[in-house]
C-alpha cells in the first residue's frame, strides 16, 4: 500500500509542514540513527517511479479533442453527475463529498507527487543517500518536464465541471494547496548544495512559465480575488515560487494583499473564520485557511515581513490578532476546552493538528503536552517534528 494513500485521509495540505533551514537542522539533530531507519521504512512505500509506471498528464481515460493531451486536466472535486439528465450534465454539486471520478485524471497524480517529492527530499536530507534525489529528479522530470510526457505550465483545465465549464480559477489550488510544500524543500536544498544546478535550473525554467500563467492568465486573475482559502493559497503558492526563483521583489505587493484583503476577509473578531466554518467539512477548512496564513509568513518573514509584528511595520492598525485565531482552534480542536459548534460530515484525523501546535509553539502560546498525548493519529510522521 502506498504510504500517502494508506495515511493521508482527506485532502493532504494539513499533513505538511513549510520548513526553513533551521527546522531541518533540528529534526536532524533530534533524531537518531534508529528513527532515521524507522522513517526510512515506513515511507519506503513512496518510492514510486512515475516513468515506470507511465504515471503522467498524457494518460487520461477520456480525451478532450479540444486540449492539448499535454494539459493538466482535473474534475471540480465535489460535483457529481445530474440525476436529472439522461447524460448526468450539468454536474451539480454536493458540497464536502468528493466523487471518485475525479481519481481517474490528474489531480491525484500532482498530489501524490507532491508528497513523494517532499518525503523523498527529507530521506535525502536525513541520511545523504542520492537514490533519493534521483528518484524525486526522476519523477518530476517525466511529469513536468519532458518533452514527451511533461506537463504544460498551465492549469486551464483544473477542476471543471462537465457540461458547464473546462475548467476554473478554484483548481489552481490543486498545484498551490500541495506543490508549494516541495518546492520549498528543493529550495533549501538547493541553497544547502544538496540539488545541481542543471535540475534546478531546468525546474526553475517550468515555474516561471507557470508564474506567468498564475499571474496573467484569465483564470490565475480568477483566483486572484478568490475569498476563502482559495485567495490564501493563491497569495502562498506565489510567495513559494518567487521565493523559488529568487524574485523577491514581487514579494511585497502579496504580502499587502494578505494584509488587506485576506485577513480582512477570513478573520472574525473572535478569531473564527466564518467562510470556512460554513463548509461541510468545517474542521478541514479552518485549519488549511490559518495555515495558508501562517506559512506564506513563513516564507516573508526571511524578507523583513511579520504578520504578528504588524505594529512594526504597516502602517494602519492592524484588523486581526493571528494569535487569537491560532487559539481559536486550539481551544475547540486541541483542548476541547470550548465545543466545535460547525458542521464537520467527514472524519477528522488529529495528525493534522500537529502543524498548528507547532506554529502556535513558536508564537509562545502555550501547549499542554497531555493534550498533545492525548490525539487519536492515523499518521504519525509529523510527530517526528515535535
Amino acid at each position: 500500500m502506498n504510504y500517502f494513500k494508506e495515511a493521508v485521509c482527506f485532502d493532504p495540505v494539513n499533513y505538511y509542514l513549510l520548513l526553513e533551514v533551521k527546522d531541518l537542522t533540528s529534526l536532524k539533530q533530534k533524531l537518531t540513527k534508529k528513527d532515521i531507519q524507522e522513517i526510512v521504512q515506513k515511507l519506503e512505500s513512496i518510492h514510486i517511479s512515475y516513468r515506470n509506471n507511465e504515471i503522467s498528464v498524457i494518460n487520461k481515460p477520456q480525451t478532450f479533442p479540444e486540449f492539448d493531451p499535454k494539459d493538466y486536466v482535473s474534475l471540480a472535486t465535489y460535483y457529481w453527475p445530474n440525476p436529472d439528465t439522461k447524460n448526468g450534465l450539468p454536474y451539480i454539486s454536493r458540497d464536502g463529498e468528493a466523487n471518485p471520478e475525479g481519481k481517474l485524471y490528474d489531480k491525484d497524480k500532482l498530489r501524490e507527487l507532491a508528497f513523494i517529492t517532499y518525503y523523498q527530499g527529507l530521506l535525502y536530507y536525513l541520511t545523504e543517500d542520492k537514490k533519493y534525489y534521483e528518484a524525486l529528479k526522476d519523477n518530476i522530470t517525466y511529469f513536468f518536464l519532458d518533452e514527451k510526457t511533461g506537463m504544460n505550465p498551465n492549469l486551464n483545465h483544473a477542476q471543471m465541471i462537465l457540461g458547464k465549464n473546462l475548467g476554473r480559477g478554484i483548481g489552481i489550488i490543486d498545484f498551490t494547496g500541495n506543490f508549494t510544500y516541495p518546492l520549498r524543500l528543493l529550495k533549501i536544498l538547493y541553497d544547502l548544495g544538496y540539488i545541481e544546478e542543471e535540475f534546478h535550473t531546468s525546474f526553475k525554467t517550468w515555474i516561471e512559465k507557470l508564474s506567468i500563467w498564475l499571474e496573467e492568465s484569465p483564470l490565475g486573475l480568477e483566483e486572484k480575488y478568490a475569498r476563502n482559502n482559495h485567495g490564501i493559497f493563491y497569495d502562498l503558492g506565489l510567495a513559494a515560487i518567487y521565493d523559488f526563483l529568487g524574485e523577491s521583489k514581487k514579494l511585497l505587493p502579496l504580502v499587502y494583499q494578505m494584509v488587506e484583503y485576506r485577513l480582512v476577509e477570513e478573520f472574525a473578531e473572535d478569531g473564527s473564520m466564518p467562510k470556512e466554518t460554513a463548509r461541510t467539512k468545517s474542521k478541514n477548512y479552518s485549519l488549511m485557511a490559518i495555515k495558508g496564513v501562517y506559512d506564506f509568513n513563513t516564507i516573508i518573514k526571511a524578507y523583513g515581513y511579520d504578520l504578528y509584528q504588524l505594529e512594526k511595520w504597516y502602517y494602519r492598525k492592524p484588523a486581526v490578532d493571528l494569535k487569537k485565531a491560532l487559539s481559536f482552534l486550539l481551544d475547540r480542536l486541541l483542548t476541547k476546552q470550548k465545543p466545535w459548534e460547525y458542521q464537520q460530515i467527514i472524519p477528522f484525523d488529529e495528525a493534522t493538528l500537529i502543524p498548528l501546535i507547532i506554529e502556535s509553539r513558536k508564537q509562545f502560546l502555550q501547549i499542554q503536552d497531555k493534550s498533545i498525548d492525548t490525539l487519536e493519529m492515523k499518521c504519525n510522521l509529523l510527530k517526528s517534528f515535535l
